[in-house]
């Protein structure tokens, strides 16, 4: 149970901290290298929050064992549990979509800000551009997510 909730409270903090990286430093710094720090919080608490979820489940016994990876618990979450509890069908794909974020800019040879954004340069040379309206969209989804897995937990 302290693993539960320890891990709920990881994807909370993370959501926070995101939050407030977004709304109130980066409109002091007007910095867009601190959107990276906020991809990094909500890409760790998507998936705290994920993992909580499976925890949950399998403390009630509500589903069976599963591999330790993250697409696995994906895959579960999308095929079981997601729609158990009525989230929406497109949650996995985006939990899926900010974590490649994260994967291709830790492989990144080049990353650079501009004009308001921050770009981010695969091997190829393919560009991912962070806008701050897009990272308001990630955020306002992931608050969602994590409204609806506080709802699941407490019974509400």
């Amino acid at each position: 149970m302290e693993d539960l909730q320890f891990k709920f409270k990881d994807a909370v903090d993370s959501l926070k901290r995101s939050s407030h990286m977004l709304h109130v430093t980066y409109p002091l710094v007007k910095d867009p290298r601190l959107f990276i720090g906020i991809m990094i919080n909500l890409d760790k608490s998507l998936k705290s929050g994920l993992d909580s979820l499976l925890y949950y489940e399998r403390m009630y016994k509500k589903i069976n064992p599963y591999p330790d990876d993250f697409i696995s618990k994906l895959e579960v979450f999308r095929k079981i549990i997601g729609v158990r509890y009525n989230f929406d069908k497109d949650l996995p794909q985006f939990i899926l979509k900010i974590d490649q974020i994260m994967k291709n800019r830790k492989k990144a040879p080049v990353e650079f800000a501009k004009n308001g954004n921050f770009v981010i340069c695969d091997v190829d040379y393919r560009t991912k551009i962070l806008k701050p309206e897009e990272i308001k969209e990630y955020l306002s989804k992931a608050k969602v997510f994590i409204l609806q897995l506080h709802n699941i937990m407490t019974g509400s």
